[in-house]
């Protein structure tokens, strides 16, 4: 897994921290948490998907207390490749765009793919 600190070196302000495949949540998503530099939750981050057709998405990290920092984009069943990028409210990159296979290749029979921000400053 990737630290903030190597993810630093980039030149991003976020860097991915992990990413997990599993069928443990309740529909198909890609989800997640955003963190600032000394591990706590971040809310209003914005994590956004492009799939191969050209299909968009964007989440934003929530505020509550119980799902702090935390994001979900629903992705439904449909076999297909996400690029999934942290942006701005422009739509700018802040991080590196992680390549995400649902349902086929490394990510084939998995519905739900875990992704870990984390501010790299």
């Amino acid at each position: 897994m990737a630290s903030p600190r190597s993810a630093a070196q980039s030149g991003w302000p976020y860097g991915l921290l992990g990413l997990t495949n599993d069928d443990f949540c309740p529909g198909e998503y890609i989800l997640g948490q955003v963190l600032d530099a000394s591990g706590a939750p971040l809310a209003g981050i914005r994590v956004a998907y492009v799939d191969q057709w050209g299909n968009r998405d964007v989440a934003t990290s929530k505020s509550t207390a119980t799902d702090a920092g935390s994001y979900d984009l629903p992705i439904g069943s449909r076999a297909r490749d996400f690029y999934v990028t942290v942006v701005d409210v422009a739509g700018n990159p802040l991080s590196e765009t992680i390549y995400i296979q649902h349902r086929r290749g490394t990510g084939e029979n998995f519905a739900c793919h875990h992704l870990v921000w984390g501010a790299t400053r």
